[in-house]
Protein backbone atom coordinates (compact mmCIF):
# COMPACT_ATOMS: atom_id res chain seq x y z
CA UNK A 1 0.00 0.00 0.00
CA UNK A 2 0.61 3.72 -0.18
CA UNK A 3 1.01 5.76 2.80
CA UNK A 4 -1.06 8.37 1.03
CA UNK A 5 -4.01 5.36 0.73
CA UNK A 6 -3.59 5.38 4.66
CA UNK A 7 -5.97 7.32 6.98
CA UNK A 8 -6.94 7.01 10.68
CA UNK A 9 -9.33 4.53 11.18
CA UNK A 10 -8.67 2.57 8.36
CA UNK A 11 -9.02 -1.27 9.15
CA UNK A 12 -6.28 -3.69 7.16
CA UNK A 13 -3.81 -6.21 8.04
CA UNK A 14 -0.18 -6.64 8.16
CA UNK A 15 0.74 -8.74 5.46
CA UNK A 16 1.84 -12.69 5.50
CA UNK A 17 5.35 -13.39 5.57
CA UNK A 18 5.78 -15.43 2.97
CA UNK A 19 3.98 -12.40 0.28
CA UNK A 20 6.42 -9.96 2.00
CA UNK A 21 9.76 -11.94 1.84
CA UNK A 22 8.97 -13.02 -1.92
CA UNK A 23 8.36 -9.01 -3.02
CA UNK A 24 11.42 -7.65 -0.45
CA UNK A 25 13.58 -10.68 0.00
CA UNK A 26 15.17 -11.82 3.62
CA UNK A 27 18.23 -10.64 5.20
CA UNK A 28 19.77 -11.73 8.32
CA UNK A 29 16.24 -13.41 9.25
CA UNK A 30 14.70 -9.83 8.55
CA UNK A 31 12.52 -9.05 5.77
CA UNK A 32 14.17 -5.78 4.82
CA UNK A 33 10.97 -3.57 2.93
CA UNK A 34 11.85 0.27 1.55
CA UNK A 35 10.64 1.26 4.83
CA UNK A 36 11.89 -0.72 7.94
CA UNK A 37 12.80 -4.12 8.79
CA UNK A 38 9.61 -6.97 9.45
CA UNK A 39 11.41 -9.34 12.02
CA UNK A 40 11.25 -12.27 12.69
CA UNK A 41 10.70 -12.21 16.27
CA UNK A 42 7.03 -10.08 14.69
CA UNK A 43 7.05 -13.06 12.67
CA UNK A 44 7.37 -15.56 15.80
CA UNK A 45 4.54 -12.89 17.47
CA UNK A 46 1.66 -13.85 14.94
CA UNK A 47 1.81 -9.97 13.69
CA UNK A 48 1.39 -11.45 10.15
CA UNK A 49 -2.12 -11.94 9.06
CA UNK A 50 -3.34 -9.74 11.88
CA UNK A 51 -5.99 -6.75 11.53
CA UNK A 52 -4.42 -3.59 11.98
CA UNK A 53 -6.82 -0.29 13.21
CA UNK A 54 -4.76 2.64 12.21
CA UNK A 55 -5.37 4.72 15.59
CA UNK A 56 -2.47 7.40 14.70
CA UNK A 57 0.11 8.21 11.85
CA UNK A 58 3.59 9.22 12.49
CA UNK A 59 6.67 10.62 11.43
CA UNK A 60 10.63 9.22 11.68
CA UNK A 61 13.18 10.84 9.72
CA UNK A 62 10.95 11.43 6.61
CA UNK A 63 9.26 7.47 6.62
CA UNK A 64 5.80 7.51 7.76
CA UNK A 65 5.13 4.79 10.16
CA UNK A 66 1.33 3.32 11.78
CA UNK A 67 -0.10 2.72 15.01
CA UNK A 68 -2.56 0.27 15.92
CA UNK A 69 -5.77 0.24 17.78
CA UNK A 70 -4.89 -3.61 18.45
CA UNK A 71 -2.21 -2.49 20.17
CA UNK A 72 1.05 -4.22 18.36
CA UNK A 73 2.79 -2.84 21.50
CA UNK A 74 4.09 -5.24 23.76
CA UNK A 75 5.37 -5.15 27.16
CA UNK A 76 8.49 -7.36 27.99
CA UNK A 77 10.54 -7.48 31.39
CA UNK A 78 9.44 -4.22 31.96
CA UNK A 79 9.94 -2.46 29.22
CA UNK A 80 7.28 -1.60 26.85
CA UNK A 81 8.00 -1.65 22.88
CA UNK A 82 6.18 -1.56 19.56
CA UNK A 83 7.15 -2.34 16.19
CA UNK A 84 7.52 0.25 13.47
CA UNK A 85 5.17 -0.61 11.05
CA UNK A 86 5.30 0.57 7.68
CA UNK A 87 2.97 0.65 4.32
CA UNK A 88 4.64 -1.59 2.91
CA UNK A 89 3.77 -4.26 5.06
CA UNK A 90 -0.15 -3.57 5.18
CA UNK A 91 -2.70 -5.08 2.86
CA UNK A 92 -6.54 -4.03 2.66
CA UNK A 93 -8.88 -6.02 5.12
CA UNK A 94 -12.09 -7.60 3.92
CA UNK A 95 -13.02 -8.94 7.25
CA UNK A 96 -13.17 -12.84 6.26
CA UNK A 97 -10.31 -14.17 8.13
CA UNK A 98 -11.18 -17.82 7.13
CA UNK A 99 -10.50 -17.49 3.52
CA UNK A 100 -7.87 -14.46 3.04
CA UNK A 101 -4.77 -16.84 3.56
CA UNK A 102 -5.59 -19.42 1.84
CA UNK A 103 -3.32 -20.59 -0.89
CA UNK A 104 -5.33 -19.93 -4.67
CA UNK A 105 -5.72 -23.95 -5.23
CA UNK A 106 -6.97 -24.23 -1.23
CA UNK A 107 -9.85 -21.81 -1.96
CA UNK A 108 -10.89 -22.79 -5.21
CA UNK A 109 -11.43 -26.75 -4.25
CA UNK A 110 -13.14 -25.12 -1.05
CA UNK A 111 -15.42 -23.34 -2.99
CA UNK A 112 -15.86 -26.07 -5.63
CA UNK A 113 -16.73 -28.17 -2.63
CA UNK A 114 -19.27 -25.67 -1.45
CA UNK A 115 -20.95 -25.51 -4.82
CA UNK A 116 -21.67 -28.99 -5.12
CA UNK A 117 -22.93 -29.09 -2.06
CA UNK A 118 -25.50 -26.04 -2.33
CA UNK A 119 -26.31 -27.92 -5.96
CA UNK A 120 -26.68 -31.67 -4.28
Amino acid sequence: MKPEDIHVGDRLRIRMWDDMAEEFGIEFDDIRTPDASFTDRMRDLGLCGSVFTVSSIYDDNGTTFYRSMEGVEIVENGWQDHWYIAASMLEPYYGNDDLIDLPEEEFESDLISFMKEGIA
